[in-house]
């Protein structure tokens, strides 16, 4: 069964996910993914990272 998450971080971090989830020793595979840009709503420096939302189907091929 899928699993489908909803989440909102940087986009380098979705990116090490993803690469994660991919090439990682357990089988899984990404079968969905939707990334929107979140416009920084303050001039922090947290703010000047590419911050986005995402929702990604993900797919595990094992059991605990």
């Amino acid at each position: 069964m899928p699993i489908l998450e909803a989440v909102e971080g940087r986009f380098e971090d979705i990116y090490a996910l993803v690469w994660y989830l991919e090439n990682g020793q357990r089988l899984y595979t990404v079968d969905g993914l939707q990334i929107e840009y979140v416009e920084p709503t303050s001039t922090k420096r947290s703010a000047t990272w590419a911050w986005v939302t995402f929702k990604v189907i993900i797919r595990a091929y094992f059991e605990p």
